[in-house]
Formats: C-alpha cells, sequence, structure tokens
C-alpha cells in the first residue's frame, strides 16, 4: 500500500470540531476530522447571542472583568452583515473587550466598517446604507422616528401630534421597528 492510501484528510463544518491527534511517527488509519469555523447564517437576534457568548468566553478564558455592551451597540452589531464566519465576530468582540476602557462597550467603541455598515440608523454623521427602496425608507423612518421621540422626551402623544400622525399609528410603527426607550433612548 502507499502513504496516501493511509492518510485521507476531510474538512468538517461544525463549530467545535477539533482536529484528531495522530501520535508523531505514526499513520491515521481512517478520516482525519479538520474542524472549521461555521459560517454565520439565521436570524440577527443570533449574532448577538454568539456575541455575548464569545465576550463572556474571552472574559473568563483571559481574565478580563466582564463588559456589557450597550443595546445601541448591541443593535449595530447585530445588523451588520458578517460575510465571515463566526471567528470573524469572536475577534471583533475579543478586540472590543482588549480595547475598550470603560465596562461598557457602547458605539463609539465599535469600528468604523461594522458602525457604517451595520448602523442604518440615520444619525447625522453616518451614512444610510440600504440596499433597496423599501430597505431605505424603512430605516430612514426609524431613524426619524427615534429622532422624533427623543425630542419629545419619549412622550407618545406629543410625538405624534408633533409628526401630524394618530397615536395608534405610532405605537404600530414602534412596534414594526422594535423602538423602545431602552434600546434607543
Amino acid at each position: 500500500m502507499k502513504r496516501r492510501d493511509f492518510l485521507k484528510v476531510s474538512t468538517v463544518g461544525a463549530v467545535g470540531t477539533s482536529m484528531l491527534a495522530v501520535p508523531r511517527g505514526t499513520w491515521a488509519q481512517g478520516p482525519i476530522k479538520i474542524g472549521m469555523p461555521a459560517a454565520l447564517s439565521g436570524s440577527n437576534a443570533q449574532y448577538g447571542i454568539q456575541a455575548k457568548r464569545a465576550a463572556d468566553l474571552f472574559a473568563r478564558d483571559n481574565n478580563f472583568r466582564p463588559k456589557r455592551v450597550t443595546p445601541a451597540a448591541m443593535d449595530v452589531l447585530q445588523r451588520h452583515r458578517w460575510k465571515g464566519n463566526i471567528r470573524e465576530l469572536r475577534n471583533t468582540v475579543e478586540r472590543l473587550i482588549i480595547m475598550t476602557p470603560t465596562d461598557a462597550i457602547d458605539l463609539p467603541d465599535l469600528p468604523e466598517s461594522i458602525r457604517v455598515d451595520g448602523a442604518s440608523r440615520g444619525s447625522d454623521n453616518e451614512p444610510i446604507r440600504a440596499g433597496t427602496l423599501r430597505e431605505h425608507k424603512e430605516v430612514s423612518e426609524r431613524a426619524f422616528l427615534v429622532q422624533k421621540l427623543r425630542e419629545t422626551g419619549w412622550n407618545i402623544s406629543k410625538t405624534a401630534e408633533l409628526i401630524d400622525t394618530p397615536r395608534s399609528n405610532l405605537y404600530k410603527k414602534l412596534e414594526q421597528y422594535k423602538i423602545s426607550q431602552e434600546s434607543d433612548g
């Protein structure tokens, strides 16, 4: 038998699968599993869960004080289009834990590329990047409503009057865009 008949390598696309150790000087008989980071796919909530998990694990494993992520920063992390795999998200979170001097990770702490791509919140200094006209309309409408709510101190009646819409419609929009004082205040 030739050497290539004994060593066959296959990749496994699952997080947590580690490479099987083959003692030096011996031949592997059977496939060697090599762990490949999983691609991030699914709902945006998954990104938030993975970011929190990565932050907790990194802080525990490296003796860092756990840091909380503000709702606004978490919203941007969840909206960001993670083109890579879970490792990209983990590296970003680890960098934030190391580089952020305070106990909370907030919007200014996020890398600019993530703030611009993931924010889509329509603040004055951040461009809105939406793929379709509908996305642009939704992002703009959400940003407009948050701005008006802040101006009125989150008074729903005053805000509805200010933007000339019935309160019931404003409540529907707040629910549709998941706007709350706790996350957008």
